[in-house]
Parts: structure tokens; C-alpha cells; sequence
């Protein structure tokens, strides 16, 4: 009998109900502190979070300036001299030169932020970087607030969406996606917490956030139809909260009245047509469309993957991997997805062809279980968790003129709060889950948002690299040096005296002309009026992508590829670069 009980105390211990007393071992109270939610270590969880987001952030801060990150700074530094006119000014990112107003499809408040830290720290990247940990870790914490309210394990919540490719990658940028995110997840927190306890200050305190949310990023707009129905369907009825939400929509209509006045076109709308115009490389309502966008949520947040055997029944788990073994079959023996060519090596076509596969079964499971958690439930929080869902879904997929991994990062917090109320249920028809078995797939999720981050970091190193390297070579000895590409390429040559190529002029003979190979809005000239004198190669991370064509991997447009991130042999960056003969 002894050695029985011994037996038994050495078993790992299940997740205890809600409502068991408290018991005493080191791994008891750790599980407790992760997976419980009535517990006296509330700050303490809090504190957790706030640190494993600046832990995994620190390694970042000296990430170069990347992707979109110039038109912010640039607008900045205008909103330094010009307060009141951010984009009174011209800028060339397009091969001519026209005005910010016309370039920049984003809200001022982000440029404000950063003029505003650049005053007091500078404009070097590690200053800005450390002023951008601030949302990110707000992101974190409103994540874990809200999910307070709609299930048992808020810190698993905020964990699942700190540890997903798009958060991690999108919060080491200083564009406008992260902050966005952090108004979003509290002016969400505040109107829930007014509209369930009937608290006005709330509502108001989350009229405020929101216009400043969709004045970070226009899709902030979003939150109105949201938290209406969310109101709609709590309440029963249209009350006097109604009255805080036209607070937000009379800020927004004031922001699209005064931007027509300044540059002669309100820029809320100019945005908006601007997403829903501009063509699309897999067309609109399209089969490819929709698999893209799949795989793009399912990569993006790659966590709802990890957590497979955890949310569902080994019959579903076995269904979603045959649907990804046949959709990997299909597309390799297809050799093309839409209009995008698969690799023509063997190898590197399957592997891209697997990733489609698993990235897709993960974006179903995620759309699944939104979808199964309103039709078990049926309240207001499975309904804000469906439409949070299936509303930024529609729009990366199917609205927004590309699929991008920044598009996908508005339903990271509600995709953690899904994970947590999924196994709530499936605790609920099965054993306790263990500490290990929910540390194994967070562990997971942290090694591959990790090797995404790293990924994108040396990319973004690559283009701050080569500008130097011109510099050094071309620059500094008094060349007159153009350059095509744009993103932090643009940015750093510019910094260095470069300019940027005007297709309304030709540089003359005995000028040095750069052209970047893993770039936008590239231009490579014609071979009789130029001359290749060198092609500086800069390494990028060895096995994991997120902007490379070959290998399917278009993290910040499906212009490069169906995936946000791939997986194989990524090859060096290059950079040619030209002397100009005629």
C-alpha cells in the first residue's frame, strides 16, 4: 500500500477544478498560476506577461529601420517642424515624387508618438524600438484583461498571443500596426466593462480610445459595428450607451472634414478606396484568395496549430491532417496556387506545398473554433469573439488589396481567449489537462515566433548593410549614386546621400545606380545603358523567410508569395549594383 501511494504522488498532477482548495508543491503553484484565473497571484501574472513580452522584445531593439517603417519617420520629422500639417511634404516612394498626403495610407498619431520620443531620445533605432515595447506589452496586457472576463485562463490567453509570428514581428517595427492593437484591446476591455455594469465613465473612457485606435490605423474604424453588436446582443435593446459610440464616429467625421481641407481629400476615405481599388494578385472573391488568406491566419498565428491535440478529438486532429496532406498534394502536383509558381526544385516545391497545407488546417481551426464557441454558447462575449474573428478575417483575405501578416494581427488577443474557452470546453468531456501538456506547445510556438522574428531582423539588417557598403564604396568617394527598391533600403541610402530614381529622369553617364533584388517598387534598367560592376550579397537566416519569392514566404504582401513565412534554403540578399554608360 505504501509503495502505491508513493507511485501515485510522483504522477504528474491534472489541473484542479476552479472552485478545489489550494495545495501546497512547487508544481501545483506553478500550474495554478498559469492556467487559474481565481487566485490571489493576479499581479503576479500580469507582472509575467509584462516581462516575457519585453524578454522576447529586447533581443529586437536594434532591428533597422524596415518595410514601411520610413514613411513614419519621415512624417515625424515634417510633424517636428509642422505640427499641424504631417503630410505637407514631398516624398519619392513610388519611382516619382509626390505628396505624403497622396503616398501615406496611414493616421497621423503613430508619427506624433515618434516625434515626440525622437525629441527627447533621437531618432536612432534602438531609441524608438525601446519607446515601441510600450504597446506591445500594452497589447499583452489588455489581452489578459479582457480574457479575465470571458474564460478561466487568462494567462494562457495572453501567452498564445505573445507567442505567434505576427505579434512578435509586427512589434519590432515602428509602424502603426502594434499601437493600433493596444487602443484596440482597451477600448474593447472599457466598453465591456461599461456595458455589463451599466458604467458610463467606461463607455466614455472607450468613445475616447476609439476614434485614437482608427486614427493609428484606419481599420481601428472596425471597432463600431463590433462593440455595437456586442451591445446589441448583451442589452437586447439600443440604450443610452448608443450616445458614447457617435462621440467616436463625430471625431472621425471632424479627422475626414479637416484632412479635406488640408490636401483636398479626406484621407479616412482615400484609405479606404485606396485598400479596396487596388488590385490583387489572387483577384478578389476567389477560391485562391480564400486559401491564401488561411494560410495566412493559420501561419500568422501558428500557436492555434500547437495546441491542435489540446482543442480537439484525435478523429478531428486525424481529419485536419489528411486535409493537409491532400491540399499539399493538390498544390505541389499543381505546381502553382493562383498565379503564384511554386519552386521548380522537387523539394522545395513540397516543402512550400506542406507549409500551404498546415498553415491552412491552422487557419480552419482557428475560424472553427470561433464558430463552434458562439453555437455552444450563444452570449455576447462568443458573439465579440466571432465577429473579432471573422471580421478581420474578411478583410485581410478578401477586402485589403493584399494578404498581409499585418492584416491578420487585429485577431491575435481574441484568438488567445478562443484557445483558452476551447479547452475550457474540452476539459469539461475530458481528463484535466496537465501543466506539461500546455508548456509543450507554448514552447513551440515561442521557437517558431522566435525564428520568424530572427528572420525578419536579418532581413531588415540586409538592406541597412548594403546601403552602408555602397556608401563606403561608392558614396563616400563621390559618385553620384541613384537607387531603386524602397522599405528601409530607401531609407538608409537617403540617410547615406543616395537619391532615389525619378523615372521622369536619367542619371548621366559615370553614376553609380543600386538595385535591390528582394524589394518594392523596383526598377532594373535596360542592359544597354548600364554596366554591372558588382553584386553585394548579404547572408540572410539560414532555413526561415519572410520575404522571398522562391520560397513562397510574403509576410508583408502576397505580391511575394502565398505564405507568411516559409521554410528551406533561404539564398543571400543581393544588391547589383550599376554604372550608368548612356
Amino acid at each position: 500500500m505504501g509503495e502505491k501511494r508513493k507511485k501515485r504522488k510522483s504522477k504528474e498532477k491534472p489541473l484542479e477544478p476552479i472552485n478545489a482548495p489550494e495545495k501546497r508543491g512547487l508544481g501545483e503553484y506553478a500550474e495554478k498560476v498559469i492556467l487559474k484565473n481565481s487566485s490571489p497571484e493576479r499581479k503576479a501574472r500580469i507582472l509575467l506577461l509584462v516581462v516575457l513580452t519585453f524578454l522576447c522584445l529586447l533581443p529586437f531593439v536594434g532591428k533597422p529601420f524596415h518595410i514601411d517603417d520610413p514613411l513614419f519617420i519621415w512624417t515625424a520629422k515634417n510633424i517636428q517642424a509642422n505640427p499641424l500639417d504631417p503630410y505637407g511634404f514631398n516624398v519619392n516612394w513610388y519611382g516619382i515624387e509626390e505628396r505624403m498626403a497622396d503616398v501615406n495610407k496611414n493616421p497621423p498619431i503613430v508619427s506624433y508618438y515618434i516625434a515626440a520620443v525622437a525629441s527627447i531620445l533621437g531618432w536612432n533605432e534602438t531609441a524608438l524600438h525601446i519607446a515601441f515595447l510600450i504597446p506591445a506589452i500594452a497589447v499583452i496586457t489588455g489581452t489578459f484583461l479582457i480574457a479575465e472576463k470571458f474564460c478561466m485562463h487568462p494567462l494562457l490567453a495572453g501567452l498564445a498571443a505573445l507567442l505567434t509570428p505576427v505579434f512578435l514581428v509586427s512589434s519590432t517595427t515602428v509602424m502603426s500596426d502594434i499601437m493600433m492593437l493596444a487602443f484596440w484591446v482597451f477600448a474593447v476591455y472599457f466598453w465591456v466593462s461599461g456595458v455589463d455594469n451599466n458604467k458610463f465613465p467606461l463607455l466614455l473612457v472607450s468613445a475616447i480610445l476609439i476614434p485614437i485606435c482608427a486614427l493609428t490605423k484606419y481599420f481601428g474604424m472596425a471597432l463600431i459595428p463590433l462593440l455595437l453588436f456586442y451591445s446589441v446582443f448583451k442589452r437586447r435593446s439600443v440604450g443610452r450607451w448608443a450616445l458614447f459610440m457617435l462621440l467616436s464616429v463625430a471625431v472621425l467625421a471632424w479627422y475626414q472634414w479637416e484632412t479635406h481641407s488640408l490636401y483636398g481629400h479626406g484621407l479616412l476615405m482615400d484609405a479606404a478606396s485606396y485598400a479596396i481599388d487596388a488590385p490583387s494578385n489572387f483577384g478578389r472573391w476567389s477560391l485562391p484568395k480564400l486559401l491564401v488568406g488561411l494560410s495566412f491566419t493559420g501561419g500568422c498565428i501558428i500557436v492555434v496549430l500547437l495546441f491542435t491535440n489540446l482543442i480537439w478529438s484525435w478523429k478531428e486532429v486525424s481529419a485536419g491532417a489528411a486535409l493537409t496532406v491532400i491540399m499539399a498534394v493538390v498544390v505541389a502536383s499543381a505546381g502553382s496556387i493562383g498565379t503564384y509558381r511554386l519552386p521548380a526544385d522537387a523539394a522545395a516545391r513540397w516543402i512550400a506545398a506542406l507549409e500551404f497545407g498546415l498553415f491552412i488546417s491552422s487557419g480552419i481551426s482557428l475560424l472553427a473554433i470561433s464558430i463552434l464557441d458562439f453555437k455552444d454558447r450563444k452570449d455576447a462575449g462568443s458573439s465579440l469573439l466571432l465577429l473579432w474573428v471573422m471580421g478581420t478575417f474578411v478583410f485581410a483575405a478578401f477586402v485589403n488589396w493584399t494578404t498581409a501578416a499585418r492584416s491578420i494581427l487585429p485577431m491575435v488577443p481574441a484568438a488567445g481567449i478562443l484557445i483558452g474557452r476551447r479547452m475550457e470546453q474540452r476539459r469539461s468531456l475530458r481528463k484535466p489537462v496537465c501543466l506539461r501538456q500546455v508548456l509543450i506547445p507554448l514552447i513551440g510556438a515561442a521557437v517558431v515566433s522566435l525564428a520568424v522574428t530572427w528572420a525578419d531582423y536579418k532581413f531588415a539588417d540586409s538592406a541597412r548593410a548594403a546601403a552602408a557598403d555602397t556608401r563606403d564604396k561608392y558614396i563616400s568617394k563621390g559618385h553620384n549614386t541613384w537607387f531603386t527598391g524602397h522599405w528601409g533600403f530607401q531609407y538608409y541610402m537617403q540617410e547615406f546621400g543616395a537619391k532615389p530614381f525619378d523615372v521622369r529622369l536619367w542619371p548621366a553617364p559615370g553614376d553609380i545606380f543600386a538595385v535591390p533584388r528582394n524589394s518594392s517598387n523596383n526598377f532594373l534598367p535596360h542592359e544597354e545603358y548600364v554596366r554591372l560592376i558588382e553584386i553585394i550579397e548579404v547572408p540572410q537566416s539560414a532555413v526561415v523567410t519572410t520575404a522571398n519569392s522562391k520560397l513562397g514566404a510574403g509576410f508583408y504582401s502576397d505580391v511575394f508569395g502565398p505564405l507568411p513565412f516559409a521554410v528551406g534554403k533561404v539564398p543571400s540578399d543581393q544588391y547589383r549594383i550599376f554604372e550608368v554608360i548612356r
